[in-house]
């Protein structure tokens, strides 16, 4: 009986987990950073942008190095054929990703929303 419900408390919890991954991530652009998380939030120096495009598509990836990968939600860094690191924060079925070219890599992120996605990147663009 103790073990039927060990199994189904880490059930519950990985449900759980899986539910609070799948969630958008919070992007917000502030003045001097763009952060991008809920809870754990990554936060990205403005001064370490390079470059902002909006695409149709995002890089290939090969594999998930640290993040979450449910198939169509990416979150976290992700290894690229030619072995690079990437950061991915998105939505695959639903284009455009705004690119964000680092000093130190590459930043990829997209919302459910088309016209938020946009926002975010005419904001972006406007502060680089």
């Amino acid at each position: 009986m103790l073990v039927m419900w060990i199994i189904l408390i880490a059930f519950v919890f990985a449900m759980v987990l899986t539910m609070v991954l799948m969630l958008p991530a919070k992007i917000k652009i502030t003045t001097n950073a763009i952060r991008i998380g809920i809870g754990l939030t990554v936060e990205i120096p403005l001064r370490n942008i390079e470059a902002v495009s909006i695409n149709d598509q995002y890089p290939k990836t090969i594999r998930r190095v640290h993040g979450f990968d449910s198939g169509n939600v990416k979150k976290g860094i992700f290894e690229t054929p030619d072995g690079r690191k990437i950061r991915l924060y998105l939505f695959q079925q639903y284009p455009p990703y705004v690119e964000v070219i680092l000093r130190d890599g590459l930043l990829v992120f997209n919302t459910r929303d088309l016209e938020k996605t946009e926002q975010l990147y005419q904001e972006l663009k406007a502060r680089v």
